[in-house]
This record gives C-alpha cells, sequence and structure tokens, in this order.
C-alpha cells in the first residue's frame, strides 16, 4: 500500500516512522523539510505539497497542530487532499468535528463534479 503521511511533529513523527518500519512505500511532507530527514534516510519520498502527497498515495494520514492546520492542507486550493475520489479520508487525531464535516461536504461535492464530466 502507497501511504502518504503530512505533518511529521511531535505525534506524526513517530507515527510516520512505524508505518515505513512496517514496510509501506511512504511519501511525507512537513512545513519543515528537516522534520523528515530520519523518514528519507529510512527510504520514504519527500513531496513538495500535500497536494503531492496525495498524488503518490492510495491513504493519507495527517497530524497537524490544530483545525486551522487541518483546513489548509484539506481546503486550500494548491494543496486539495480530495482532488481524487480515490484518495481515502485523511486521519486526523486531533481533527474537530468541524474541519472533518467541511472536509467530507468538499469531497462530496468535489466527487460529484468528478461523476458529471
Amino acid at each position: 500500500m502507497r501511504v502518504g503521511f503530512i505533518g511529521l511533529g511531535n505525534m506524526g513523527g513517530p507515527m510516520a516512522k512505524h508505518i515505513l518500519d512496517a514496510g509501506h512505500a511512504l511519501t511525507v511532507y512537513d512545513a519543515r523539510k528537516e522534520a523528515a530527514s530520519t523518514h528519507l534516510q529510512g527510504g520514504a519520498r519527500w513531496a513538495e505539497s500535500p497536494m503531492a502527497v496525495a498524488a503518490a498515495s492510495d491513504i493519507v494520514f495527517t497530524s497537524l497542530p490544530g483545525p486551522k492546520e487541518v483546513e489548509a492542507v484539506v481546503l486550500v486550493r494548491q494543496a486539495k487532499l480530495g482532488a481524487s475520489c480515490g484518495v481515502q479520508v485523511p486521519t486526523e487525531e486531533g481533527l474537530t468535528n468541524h474541519s472533518y464535516r467541511v472536509w467530507q461536504l468538499w469531497r462530496k461535492q468535489r466527487c460529484r463534479a468528478e461523476r458529471h464530466r
């Protein structure tokens, strides 16, 4: 399985490392590239943006500081994780109900639009 991980801080870094250690192909992104150094040395691939992580992955996990960061990654035009309806829901241990509902609504509209092309 091709796994993507966005947010390699105190919580996300170790979680992503466990995924890598389990033998999965891992693509990572963090606002600070140096946070990915251990992962890259272990064989992970670096992505230049959250959108690039989504494009390279079957499933994307996030570990971000709060709702503003989650919404920026999921909803900002240059960083649409849900650009493909095939990308599974990002997992966010700190995802607020509001952020999750916003993501679900956006993805539902996006997938509906893709089906009608």
